[in-house]
């Protein structure tokens, strides 16, 4: 069977919200990061995950083991950056470290690069530093960190710590004011979060919590979290991101059983929100700028529910001419907010917005083709719609043969008509057809006397370049050929 090369034709369409309008940040942490940057496999999988999981941020892990001297490595990163911003859907790519050298030493390189343009850089950095941890403070932090640099091995000296660190980063960058530092955090007392709002733009904390013995989820837990949201909301405006996890490989409580159970991660999202708005006991709310949700971490993240409806049937002929133009329609999906359309022999997947309900295609070479079409919605997709095409190829196109042989027949055109004269000298019956330059048939009629006929063409889409008459009759045949602007 040949190979099929199927090309899609679409207008613009408005997947994501237009530049400068405030978006919700639905983010995502991707961890092993040196595994996937320049695997084009890996990359793929990745990307197809952010969009059917409608993330529009990630923050990469693993950074530390990339060696962002190597121009090959920042190449990487800046191809997968470009193409998830254009056709992935994501407007957010940070990358997190818990260290000033990891930041600046590493992946400050790449924002340095004079071949990354502004789209390209990394616009947030992430820090992850544990210093409300009495085990963390009094053993790894405190020979890599606390003790070399003089601080105390407990969570005030990393603390103190975490902030020096904290200007120096925001001095390195100061040539870059569009990135934003983030910051996370576990627990935290009320003077630690007064001293830390000043120096982060962000701060994403915990809420890892497991599901409860009747199935539900109770996020929010209004005590401890308007315990810590107060703390942070007491010395001025801050943007926060709650955390909620998929990973099973710790002691820390998370979602996984409950995502693995058919639940999509907005629905988390959106219980969580709702908790959120409706606590009236929390106090600073107008300090508290809610403006997202990030999930931990893309390897432990299950299966997305196959919980939407899929985009059945899928409306368009299953027989076609090749390079003919084609249009295949699919109904709307209640909660879809894209389609992925897919293309088999080829594997060509293509992504538009819900509002995008039609498809015009071009098969370019003979054979059997699939055509697949799914919803997605948030967090949540559909079975797959499927139609099966046979791709023909076209008629033969004869060759026109000189004026000298035809002198029995005179055509004209006017008005997307066939005028002809056929001398008494000829002799019927006369077959005429007329196919467009598709190969399509648009007349086939067939006259038995000689004389003067007006003949309609079909209606001529924009996409024909020519229309070819052929008469032929027991004597022979004559054939000329008609550019569509002559019509």
């Amino acid at each position: 069977m040949k190979n099929i090369l199927i090309i899609i034709y679409t207008g613009i369409l408005m997947l994501f919200p237009m530049e400068g309008q405030a978006q919700e940040i639905k983010g995502l942490y991707v961890n092993s990061s040196d595994e996937i940057l320049g695997d084009s496999d890996q990359e793929s999988l990745l990307l197809d995950y952010i969009i059917q999981g409608n993330f529009n941020s990630i923050t990469f892990y693993s950074f530390h083991r990339l060696d962002f001297s190597q121009s090959e490595v920042r190449e990487n990163l800046r191809n997968f950056i470009r193409l998830g911003k254009s056709k992935y859907g994501l407007t957010r790519i940070g990358a997190a470290s818990e260290s000033l050298n990891g930041f600046i030493n590493n992946i400050h390189l790449f924002n340095l690069d004079t071949l990354t343009l502004p789209d390209d850089r990394i616009d947030h950095y992430n820090l992850e530093f544990e210093f409300w941890s009495n085990s963390a403070t009094a053993g790894y932090y405190c020979t890599k960190y606390l003790e070399p640099n003089g601080y105390s091995c407990n969570p005030n000296g990393a603390f103190s710590y975490v902030s020096q660190l904290l200007k120096d980063l925001r001095s390195q960058i100061s040539n870059f004011p569009e990135i934003e530092i983030e910051v996370y955090v576990g627990w935290i007392d009320e003077d630690h979060a007064a001293s830390l709002i000043p120096l982060a733009d962000r701060i994403l904390y915990a809420v890892y919590r497991n599901m409860e013995a009747d199935g539900s989820i109770e996020l929010y837990d209004f005590g401890q979290q308007r315990k810590r949201l107060t703390s942070l909301g007491q010395n001025g405006e801050i943007s926060i991101i709650p955390i909620f996890s998929s990973y099973d490989g710790s002691t820390d409580p998370s979602l996984n059983t409950w995502l693995r159970k058919g639940h999509s991660p907005c629905e988390a999202w959106e219980q969580y929100a709702s908790s959120f708005n409706r606590d009236i006991m929390l106090k600073n709310r107008k300090q508290l700028n809610l403006d997202g949700y990030q999930w931990f971490k893309y390897s432990s993240m299950p299966n997305l529910p196959m919980v939407l409806r899929a985009p059945d049937p899928i409306m368009g002929p299953t027989t076609v001419k090749v390079r003919e133009t084609v249009r295949y329609l699919i109904p709307q999906v209640k909660d879809a907010l894209r389609f992925e359309w897919q293309i088999y022999p080829n594997g060509a997947k293509h992504y538009h917005s819900a509002h995008e309900t039609e498809m015009l295609i071009q098969f370019p070479r003979a054979g059997s083709a699939t055509l697949m079409v799914r919803a997605l919605g948030c967090g949540a997709i559909s079975p797959f719609a499927r139609i099966q095409i046979q791709v023909e190829e076209n008629f033969p196109v004869a060759e026109p043969i000189s004026l000298k042989q035809s002198s029995g027949f005179n055509i004209i055109v006017k008005h997307k008509a066939l005028h002809i004269n056929i001398s008494r000298e000829m002799k019927g019956p006369f077959h005429i057809q007329a196919i467009n330059s598709l190969g399509r048939k648009i007349l086939t009629k067939t006259i038995t006397f000689p004389g003067d006929y007006c003949l309609p063409l079909y209606p001529i889409s924009d996409s024909i370049h020519f229309v070819q008459v052929s008469i032929s009759h027991q004597e022979g045949s004559f054939c000329k050929k008609f550019s569509i602007l002559d019509l």
